[in-house]
């Protein structure tokens, strides 16, 4: 396409533009009452001029309004009737875009009457204080993007790979305490962390050694890039590591520490990061202790709730004076740069849904020496249950009972295989499912919520939730009456999570609070007896859809919404559901049919 003085760069070179939805019939008002005006503000912005119409427009265009940081929207009685814009618009409203409506003929679009809007229907030009607003916008994003002026200049150097794409950013940040501390957002396909160890260095080590602990987070950094590019068959991979100093700030797991220490888990937020190492490196002069850590996002591990939180690697001692010290921490280096690379294989496997090539991917980890064979039993046990391979994932969870730091977690996984094992292969929670067999899964749940728990992994909550909903299963296939239990543990999921808000918000249980509200949607609606009745469950459900980062989970919650409301006779607000739900669906895939409704 070609680039206008205002039109943000083609690939999305530009970062900060605005999008511009409008629809074709309205090509020829764009010019003079618009793009002139935005030219001349100096205003970047992207619109579809020059772009092929074929099959991959529509994600193209998508994609344009994910990286726009506001959406303008022409209204017109053309645009009301552009199925284009309308997604366009929901797109936007999804992803809480900032909208600017412009009002050029009719009426303001029905999803956008909550909106002011600037009216243009005399033919003027728009004002000096909407085109301050949208550059202020703008402004606003790139500061959001920037460290403070005041500390030290931002270090990022950009690496080109030799297989695939594995972009190394460097970040160094000399911190004062209490200022906020800014991270940049990664955008690859999968992107993985390391930050500064904490230190405590108390005397004086040899200079060999000292060289040696000051070089260990470079040297794991560089290890990763090298293993990555090696493995990377797929010119395609995207995968972005970020390097962390933070110099004089340890990074801490609990960060309740009055001197802002920063957490694993708010590095991984705003860096955006699947995986995070971090850790400490003590030392008394005599001997060196290295104790990573690692840190894994439930964004990277959707379903795997046993997976997520903070995981303790080995943490080796070594003596100073022994003649092979510095060898051996060599030798730490490329084992956590090849740990770090296999786990980023695997997880990339995960997500993918390729669960039996990760699975046998485990087994070569494995043969190489990964350092905590715990964490792999645990990720054994979540990939054969996916495979329903169940007396396997059995298998392996009660392997991974035998590392005290996964108790906790294998017994999740335990209960999660016993609780699919007790469904009905075919309906879930039908007349079928095994009573005796939920009956054991319920106590199991309830004993984990004393379980310690390990920090991130909020295993109490999520045996909260396991019990929840297994007492709502067993009431569902008609079996056994719950009585309301269930429903009361799924609002006691719900009140986990608003908590959290309050504090730092937790995407793992916000995922946790999206199902407890789909849940007791379901719960409710089963008891409904009229319309008037499904409106309750149709609130829970629209939360739901609302709460989910997962774009297939906002998709499934949706055709609830809109079955709900074709069983209310709401036919009208079904159909708008079933065209949010084309918005989110991959452009091969088909809508299920939904019963009483026809949107044609």
């Amino acid at each position: 396409m070609t680039a206008t003085s205002g039109e943000a760069q083609a690939h999305g070179r530009a970062r900060d533009f605005v999008f511009i939805s409008y629809a074709r019939e309205d090509r020829e008002f764009l010019q003079p009452l618009l793009l002139e005006p935005l030219d001349a503000a100096g205003i970047q912005y992207w619109f579809d001029e020059h772009l092929e119409w074929d099959d991959n427009w529509w994600q193209e265009v998508r994609s344009r309004v994910h990286q726009a940081h506001a959406v303008i929207v022409l209204m017109t009685p053309r645009a009301a009737k552009s199925d284009w814009v309308t997604r366009e618009v929901l797109v936007a409203q999804e992803k809480d875009k900032a909208i600017f409506p412009v009002l050029l003929e009719g009426k303001p679009l029905g999803q956008l009457t909550a909106h002011q809007y600037l009216d243009l229907r005399d033919g003027q030009r728009p004002n000096a204080s909407w085109l301050d607003a949208v550059r202020h916008r703008l402004r606003s994003a790139r500061r959001r993007r920037v460290i403070r002026t005041y500390l030290p200049a931002l270090l990022i150097s950009v690496i080109p790979a030799i297989a695939g794409s594995v972009v190394l950013i460097q970040l160094i940040l000399p911190l004062f305490q209490n200022e906020q501390v800014e991270i940049p957002s990664l955008n690859g396909d999968y992107n993985l962390a390391v930050a500064q160890f904490s230190e405590s260095l108390h005397g004086d080590l040899p200079d060999y050694v000292a060289g040696e602990v000051n070089s260990f987070v470079p040297g794991v950094v560089a290890g990763v890039k090298e293993a990555l590019q090696q493995s990377s068959q797929d010119a395609s991979d995207d995968i972005r590591l970020l390097r962390i100093e933070v110099e004089g700030l340890p990074v801490s797991v609990d960060g309740a520490s009055a001197d802002n220490q920063l957490t694993a888990g708010s590095i991984a937020d705003q860096s955006n990061a699947d995986a995070l190492l971090y850790g400490s490196i003590t030392t008394d002069g005599a001997a060196v202790v290295v104790a990573p850590r690692l840190w894994l996002s439930p964004r990277a591990l959707p379903r795997a709730e046993e997976l997520s939180g903070s995981h303790t690697l080995l943490s080796p001692r070594y003596y100073a004076s022994r003649p092979d010290s510095v060898i051996r921490l060599r030798r730490l280096v490329a084992d956590m740069a090849s740990d770090l690379a296999a786990l980023t294989v695997l997880i990339r496997l995960y997500d993918s849904g390729e669960f039996s090539n990760a699975l046998n991917t485990i087994q070569d980890v494995r043969a190489n020496g990964f350092e905590q064979e715990g964490l792999l039993y645990v990720f054994e046990g979540n990939l054969a249950g996916k495979l329903n391979r169940f007396d396997e994932a059995k298998l392996a969870y009660e392997r991974a009972l035998s590392f005290p730091a996964y108790t906790g977690r294998a017994s999740l996984g335990l209960a999660q295989v016993a609780y699919s094992a007790a469904l009905d292969e075919d309906v879930g929670c039908s007349a079928d499912v095994d009573v005796e067999g939920l009956g054991e899964v319920i106590r199991t749940y309830a004993q984990l919520q004393d379980e310690a728990d390990a920090p991130g992994a909020n295993i109490r909550v999520k045996a909260i939730f396991g019990e929840a909903r297994a007492r709502v299963c067993l009431d569902a296939s008609g079996r056994r009456s719950d009585d309301g239990r269930g429903r009361h543990l799924l609002q006691t999921v719900i009140d986990e999570y608003r908590h959290s808000v309050g504090e730092s918000e937790d995407d793992d249980l916000r995922e946790l609070a999206a199902e407890a509200e789909a849940l007791m949607g379901d719960y409710d609606a089963r008891r409904a007896t009229n319309s008037t009745e499904l409106l309750p469950a149709l609130n829970h459900l629209d939360r739901a859809a609302k709460l989910t980062l997962f774009p297939d989970r906002k998709l499934g919650f949706t055709i609830a919404q809109a079955t709900f409301l074709a069983r209310a006779g709401e036919l009208d607000r079904a159909c708008e559901k079933i065209k949010q739900a084309q918005v989110l669906m991959a452009p091969e895939a088909t809508m299920p049919p939904v019963d009483k409704l026809n949107c044609s």
